[in-house]
């Protein structure tokens, strides 16, 4: 089953049918963004010229964590 997401980025807003909001959103920015793993040589680079580790966690949308965004 599928719904309409309404996908709002920095490009503009769009209106997608997709069966989850996590694949709306992968739809819409896929063009637009990537991601690659880096080699150790890459994450030196970067980190010494100012790019922080950031870490993905999911969001947990209550105090229990019964409920967690993506799962």
């Amino acid at each position: 089953m599928s719904a309409i997401y309404h996908v709002i980025t920095p490009s503009g807003e769009r209106l997608i049918e997709a069966s989850t909001r996590a694949v709306a959103i992968n739809f819409a920015v896929k063009s637009s963004v990537t991601a690659k793993s880096v080699t150790a040589s890459e994450l030196y680079a970067l980190t010494k010229s100012g790019v922080q580790v950031e870490v993905a966690e999911p969001k947990k949308l209550d105090e229990n964590q019964t409920k967690i965004e993506g799962v």
